[in-house]
C-alpha cells in the first residue's frame, strides 16, 4: 500500500584525483560565460513557487550544464568578495556533482585553477558587478538556491522515472523502491546538490567569519527546512542532505526533528530490507546505518530536538516509539504518557495511542494497551490498524471470541482508503505542514535586498 519511494545513496568512489575528462569539460566548453548569465537571468525572472518560463528553462539543462554554472557562480562571489582576484579554483571531481565534496573536514579537498581565458575573466568582471548592483553575491546564491528547489518541488527537471536498465552516471544514486522492493536506479536529483552547493558559499553581513557561514543565515534555514519537508513527504530519502543540515544547524529544534524522523525512516524494514537485498554493494556507501545504528541516530536527535524545545510533542511520541523500537519499553511508556497528557491533536494522540497500547503490550500491561487501542479506533472509527491491534491483544490473552469481535469491522467493512487510518502515512505525517514552510522560505527569498 505504499507509494515508490526514491532512495539517495551516495556511493563513496572518490580517489581524490580527476579524470581528463573532467579536464576537457571544464576548459574547452564553448559559452560557459553566456549559460552563466542564462542562469542569472533566470534566477532573476524566476517567481519564487511559480513554474514559469526560467524555471522550465533551466530544468532542461543538464548534470554537465548545471554544474559549470556551479563553478563560474563560485568565480562571481570570489570577484564579489575580492574584486582584484585574477586566479580562480575549483574542486576536484570524479564525476560533476559527485559526493567528493561530502565530507566534513574541507581541506582534504583538492582544487584546480580554471583555465579563463583573459576575454572571459573581464566578462565575468563585469557580472560581478551586476550582481553586486542586484543585492550582492548572497542574494544570487538565495535565489539560486530557491529556483532549483522549486524545480525540484515543480517536477520541471529531468524526469525520474526509473530505468532499471540503465546504469547511472553519477556516484549520487537514486534508488526507487516500491513494496519493500528495488525497482530502479537513475542519478540522484542534481538540483538538491546545485542549491546545497550554492548555499555553501553564503556569508551573512553579520557573520563575523572569514569565508562562508551558511549555518548564520536564516534564508539558508528555511531551505534546508523547506527541502528536508519536501523530500519526506514524498518519500525522497537522501542521508547527506540530513547530514549536511544537521551539520549547518546543529541547535535547531525543526531541522533535529526532520533529521531524526529522516533517520527513523531509514531504520524502517521498508528500507533495510531493500538495502539487504539490493543490487548495488553495500561496501559502496556509508551514509545509512543497519537498523540498530539508525534507531540510535533517531533516539539522539530526537533528546536533542526536544532540549531545545521540550514543547514538540511530536518529537516526544516519536522518541517513544524509537525507544521502544530498542526494546527499552518501560523508558518508552514514560515519553508516550507524558506526550498524550499534552497534546489534544487528533493525529498525534491516535499515533500516541497506538504506540503506547503496543509499549503497555510488551510489558503485559493488557488493560492499558486495550484503553490505548480503544481510544486510538475512537479518533479515527475508520482506521483498520486499532482494531487489528485489539484482535491481536485479545489472541494473545487466549479470547479468541473478543479477537474476532475485535477485527469484525475490519472483515465487514468497505474496502479502505489510505486516508482512513493515519497508520500507513507515519512515515510522511511530519511534513505535513510543507506548505507553510515553503511559503515561509518564498517569502524570505522575495524579501532579499534588490
Amino acid at each position: 500500500m505504499r507509494l515508490r519511494t526514491a532512495l539517495v545513496i551516495v556511493a563513496m568512489l572518490w580517489t581524490g584525483s580527476a579524470t581528463r575528462g573532467q579536464d576537457s569539460a571544464v576548459d574547452r566548453t564553448p559559452d560557459r560565460v553566456d549559460r552563466l548569465r542564462q542562469w542569472l537571468d533566470a534566477v532573476e525572472q524566476h517567481e519564487p513557487g511559480a513554474a514559469d518560463d526560467a524555471l522550465l528553462r533551466v530544468g532542461s539543462w543538464d548534470r554537465m550544464t548545471l554544474w559549470r554554472v556551479w563553478i563560474d557562480a563560485g568565480t562571481i562571489v570570489s570577484l564579489i568578495r575580492d574584486p582584484k582576484a585574477l586566479i580562480f579554483y575549483a574542486p576536484i571531481e570524479p564525476e560533476p556533482f559527485s559526493g567528493a565534496l561530502h565530507v566534513q573536514d574541507s581541506r582534504s579537498i583538492k582544487s584546480r585553477i580554471i583555465s579563463y581565458g583573459w576575454n572571459d575573466v573581464k566578462r565575468l568582471q563585469l557580472i560581478a558587478k551586476e550582481v553586486l548592483d542586484r543585492g550582492g553575491e548572497d542574494r544570487m546564491l538565495k535565489r539560486g538556491a530557491s529556483l532549483h528547489a522549486d524545480i525540484v518541488m515543480r517536477e520541471a527537471g529531468q524526469s525520474l522515472t526509473p530505468d532499471p536498465l540503465r546504469q547511472p552516471r553519477s556516484s549520487s544514486i537514486m534508488l526507487f523502491l516500491a513494496d519493500g522492493q528495488q525497482t530502479g536506479l537513475d542519478d540522484a536529483s542534481v538540483h538538491w546538490e546545485m542549491g546545497r552547493r550554492l548555499l555553501d558559499k553564503v556569508r551573512p553581513k553579520t557573520s563575523r567569519r572569514l569565508g562562508p557561514d551558511p549555518g548564520a543565515d536564516e534564508t539558508v534555514r528555511l531551505w534546508y527546512l523547506a527541502a528536508t519537508a519536501y523530500m519526506q513527504a514524498v518519500e525522497q530519502l537522501d542521508a547527506w542532505h540530513i547530514d549536511r543540515a544537521v551539520q549547518l544547524f546543529p541547535g535547531d529544534p525543526e531541522i533535529l526533528f526532520l533529521a531524526a524522523c529522516g533517520r527513523e525512516t531509514f531504520s524502517s524494514a521498508q528500507i533495510q530490507s531493500v538495502l539487504a537485498s539490493m543490487t548495488l554493494s553495500r561496501d559502496l556507501f556509508n551514509l545509512i546505518g543497519d537498523e540498530a545504528d539508525e534507531l540510535r541516530k533517531a533516539e539522539r536527535l530526537f533528546r536533542e530536538s526536544l532540549e531545545r524545545n521540550p514543547k514538540q510533542i511530536e518529537a516526544r511520541i516519536r522518541l517513544g516509539r524509537v525507544l521502544g523500537r530498542r526494546g527499552r519499553h518501560q523508558d518508552a511508556i514514560a515519553e508516550l504518557r507524558r506526550a498524550t497528557m499534552e497534546t489534544e491533536n487528533r493525529l498525534l494522540q491516535y499515533y500516541g495511542q497506538m504506540f503506547l497500547g503496543t509499549e503497555a503490550a510488551a510489558l503485559d500491561l493488557t488493560d492499558e494497551a486495550r484503553r490505548a487501542y480503544e481510544r486510538a479506533a475512537g479518533l479515527y472509527p475508520d482506521a483498520q490498524s486499532p482494531h487489528l491491534a485489539i484482535g491481536a491483544l485479545a489472541g494473545r490473552t487466549g479470547d479468541r471470541a473478543g479477537a474476532l469481535a475485535a477485527i469484525q469491522p475490519v472483515l465487514t467493512g468497505d474496502d479502505p482508503l489510505l486516508s482512513d487510518d493515519p497508520w500507513w502515512s507515519y512515515y510522511t505525517a511530519q511534513a505535513r505542514d510543507l506548505v507553510g514552510i515553503v511559503e515561509a522560505l518564498h517569502e524570505a527569498v522575495q524579501k532579499a535586498p534588490q
